[in-house]
């Protein structure tokens, strides 16, 4: 015989059993959408499932597109702080080397002296000629315009004086570098 401690209680029966309630909710959807009785109904009843799982797919896939393109977002990115560090870091070498200070001891370190005497030399600029052969010949207005830019140009005695203040950095012992017309 049994015990009245071994049988179950209505007290000790959970209220809803979890298949219980999937079946209660499969039993709500058919109510909703009732499965198909004729060909007809069959054949629309594929297409709206055709559709939406075709609406799904495009939502999945949608999904991985968008995530994909957030991940190589974040890799470039980095490779564009990575970038930018490098341009930092450039463009401090390039001020720490373009100091005037700097400059002037790496010049005088390879044999370079400030100029004690400063010598100009003036150079005429000679005329172009202009070939016979018509394959090889120059235009007349392009002749005149080599001419126009071979004329001796007028220089600022403010840009001259700076130049010869550059020259006095780079010049080597007893040499003469660059020349300035007038």
């Amino acid at each position: 015989m049994f015990q009245n401690s071994a049988l179950p209680t209505t007290a000790d029966l959970p209220r809803t059993l979890p298949h219980v309630g999937s079946l209660r909710t499969l039993k709500r959807l058919l109510r909703v959408i009732p499965l198909p009785h004729t060909a007809k109904a069959y054949l629309l009843w594929t297409l709206i499932m055709a559709v939406v799982a075709g609406l799904v797919s495009l939502q999945i896939w949608i999904s991985l597109r968008i995530t994909q393109a957030e991940q190589a977002l974040v890799v470039l990115q980095r490779e564009y702080t990575g970038i930018e560090q490098e341009n930092a870091e450039l463009l401090w070498q390039i001020s720490q080397f373009t100091q005037l200070d700097r400059i002037q001891i790496e010049a005088q370190r390879m044999g370079y002296a400030p100029a004690l005497k400063r010598e100009y030399r003036w150079v005429q600029p000679s005329p172009m000629k202009v070939s016979e052969n018509p394959e090889t010949s120059l235009s007349l207005s392009q002749s005149a315009m080599l001419r126009e830019t071979s004329a001796t140009v007028q220089i600022n005695p403010w840009y001259v004086h700076y130049w010869q203040q550059f020259q006095s950095w780079w010049k080597p012992r007893g040499e003469s570098i660059g020349m300035i017309r007038r």
